[in-house]
């Protein structure tokens, strides 16, 4: 994105474990903002209407995030949003688990994956749900397949256009606009 032109805050909830301190540089010279402060709020407070777009990817960034990004797009006095909301949701992960669960049921599974199906299967229809869930509020959702965005669809209704595929290799000229 910064390669494009836009200006790029990266906000790692639980730390960029993967990136040194030359790995940050290198980042912060291609114009990419490193934000390191758990305090989200405090950061949006301190750039009220800086930000047009924020993409927020996974589950469980996107709920611990949900509310502060939601204040922060809501509407003005005309009640337009300030921003909008793209939600980089990939895959499904409950399909992952249900796949899962259906290989062990059917022994296609190594026995030390066995016992996970309990722990797996507890949570299942919880899981679901919340993951559903977040796939309301965002002004378009990402999804990593044809199959992925049409399963996300038809969770949220057919009214919803604005889930968008973008694949692992594809071009940046084949990137959806919102």
């Amino acid at each position: 994105l910064s390669e494009l032109g836009y200006f790029v805050t990266a906000h790692a909830i639980h730390g960029l474990q993967d990136c040194d301190d030359s790995c940050m540089y290198e980042m912060e010279q291609d114009s990419v903002e490193i934000y390191r402060d758990h305090n989200l709020t405090k950061h949006f407070e301190e750039r009220p209407g800086f930000y047009p777009i924020i993409i927020v990817s996974r589950p469980p960034i996107w709920q611990h995030s949900m509310d502060g990004i939601k204040n922060y797009c809501s509407g003005n006095d005309n009640n337009k949003k300030k921003c909008k909301i793209i939600y980089d949701a990939e895959a499904l992960w409950f399909r992952r688990d249900e796949l899962f669960l259906d290989a062990i049921d059917n022994g296609l599974v190594s026995n030390e994956s066995i016992p996970k199906r309990d722990d797996i299967s507890k949570n299942m229809k919880d899981f679901r749900k919340w993951e559903e869930s977040l796939l309301n509020d965002p002004d378009a959702v990402v999804a990593v397949s044809e199959d992925e965005a049409k399963h996300m669809k038809s969770l949220i209704g057919s009214d919803m256009a604005n889930v968008h595929v973008v694949g692992h290799t594809m071009k940046i000229n084949k990137i959806p606009s919102c």
